[in-house]
């Protein structure tokens, strides 16, 4: 039986500065872009750019992989 995860009060939201919760997975980056409740069972995915704001790298993850930080 599948179930779908509710947003926490203090969801993340795009500007918050934030880092990966996966041990051996060590960055910093900020949230550009919300992509919705795209991943399993609902999950919110965030696009995280790492770097500059010209020159980093973007990619996607899932919002309960990520803990947010102070910037």
């Amino acid at each position: 039986m599948a179930h779908t995860q509710t947003a926490p009060t203090d969801s993340l939201k795009v500007g918050d500065h934030v880092v990966s919760k996966i041990p051996g997975i060590d960055w910093k980056g900020v949230i550009v872009e919300d992509l919705g409740p795209l991943g399993v069972d609902g999950s919110e995915i965030f696009v995280i750019r790492v770097g500059d704001e010209d020159e980093g790298r973007h990619f996607n993850a899932r919002a309960e992989n990520l803990e947010r930080v102070a910037a």
